[in-house]
């Protein structure tokens, strides 16, 4: 019987070695053809990754900057959530998917994946330089809709049909809460 616990044993650590050397392959061949401009064959070698080793948060988080790159937000949001299943202690996957959240002014959002990166990491520079730029820019934000509104009043007072406020200025998924 303890000989075939240890056969099972070295046989899964064999597994694991070579599915673990596979998906960096994969993983390789991914990278070149993304540096040789070839992104949807990237695209094409990463999302197999992510089916052939869906446990692989390294194939996740690929796929999802290739697809930030690439301005598909929503398919990159749902690649670094599987990133940050297979590894919710590494502070990075948070952080990459801040930007993401950044890109669809989705600033609430992106404060709280950085929130959890300096959980992980207090120390980490990357996270406290993007809770100040968020920080700055809903500020700017703040500002810039008072601004706005003070000038469609004082429109109103003088009789005039006030405009309404530019969505840039306050995006209506600002309120929501991390995905």
């Amino acid at each position: 019987m303890k000989i075939i616990s240890t056969a099972l044993l070295l046989a899964g650590v064999c597994y694991s070695t070579l599915s673990f050397a596979d998906v960096n392959q994969d993983i390789s061949k991914g990278n070149k053809l993304w540096v040789d401009g070839k992104l949807d064959e990237a695209a094409t070698v990463f999302t197999a990754a992510t089916k052939a080793y869906p446990e692989s948060a390294l194939a996740h988080e690929r796929l999802g900057a290739l697809l930030l790159t690439q301005q598909k937000l929503n398919e990159s949001i749902d690649a670094y959530q599987n990133a940050i299943v297979n590894d919710p202690k590494n502070p990075k996957l948070f952080i990459s998917l801040s930007l993401v959240y950044l890109h669809q002014q989705s600033y609430a959002k992106a404060n709280g994946m950085v929130v959890q990166a300096l959980s992980l990491d207090p120390e980490m520079e990357q996270a406290k330089k993007m809770a100040e730029y968020i920080a700055k820019k809903r500020k700017m934000l703040d500002e810039a809709n008072k601004a706005t509104q003070a000038a469609h009043e004082a429109q109103g007072a003088h009789g005039t049909t006030a405009a309404p406020a530019p969505e840039s200025a306050a995006p209506a998924n600002e309120t929501e809460t991390a995905k």
